[in-house]
């Protein structure tokens, strides 16, 4: 990267590293949860590769982010009993002379892990059986929320009473 010819892209790389900070925050808060298998984003890139943004934000209604979490937390509590997804570590975890991890023999080839979701009655849970794991599955349902706003959405009463008792069952 010395020479006359790579003096440009030199200087676009450097000019990328002052956004890796707000790259790396993107990434990170549109990591797929859970529950979720995989997530698709949109994402923006400089034209020259330099760097990648991911172009979504998140949106969460807390009560069912809370009721999300909360579910993931019994479960959790069950693979590690059931110790189907954890493992105990082995320490040292990298030995010195071990080579490094290349990403395109060891990690791309790798399916995701199955999603961890507790299983939801269709009769009993109803109320969100539809979209409690989804995405985005509250966000473009309309009928879901009493307001317009939506940082000032309120789910109607079936549904809040839903996520109330999955709540109440891993808080008490």
């Amino acid at each position: 990267m010395t020479s006359r010819k790579y003096r440009h892209d030199k200087r676009v790389y450097l000019g990328a590293l002052k956004y890796m900070p707000h790259a790396l925050m993107k990434l990170l808060e549109n990591m797929p949860m859970p529950w979720e298998q995989i997530r698709d984003v949109d994402v923006i890139y400089h034209i020259t590769g330099a760097i990648t943004f991911c172009n979504e934000i998140p949106y969460v209604i807390e009560p069912i982010y809370i009721a999300q979490w909360g579910t993931m937390w019994i479960m959790m509590r069950r693979e590690k009993r059931d110790r189907r997804h954890f493992k105990r570590m082995r320490f040292p975890p990298f030995d010195d002379e071990e080579p490094p991890l290349d990403y395109g023999d060891n990690v791309l080839d790798v399916e995701p892990l199955e999603a961890i979701q507790m299983e939801l009655d269709p009769e009993e849970d109803s109320a969100i059986y539809d979209w409690f794991y989804d995405h985005k599955g509250t966000v473009s349902d309309a009928s879901s929320f009493s307001f317009s706003n939506f940082s000032q959405k309120f789910l109607f009463y079936d549904r809040q009473n839903k996520l109330n008792f999955i709540l109440c069952r891993f808080v008490f």
